[in-house]
């Protein structure tokens, strides 16, 4: 049985994930949060976290042999 979110853990979360925090760094502070719980009820909530793509291009090339 898992234990209800609290009003401060929701206005918690809202925060760091308007400050683009990950679901990584939200576990940390959240102590009692798991990062998939984490990330469950930032959907539940209509949440999006905002992912930075990262690419390697030299490795990219190196794959595609160029």
């Amino acid at each position: 049985m898992s234990v209800k979110w609290t009003k401060q853990e929701d206005d918690i979360l809202k925060k760091m994930i308007a400050a683009g925090k990950t679901p990584e760094d939200c576990a940390r502070v959240l102590k009692s949060r798991t990062v998939d719980g984490i990330r469950n009820r930032a959907k539940r909530m209509g949440l999006k976290f905002k992912y930075e793509v990262e690419i390697d291009k030299a490795e990219f090339n190196k794959m595609m042999g160029k």
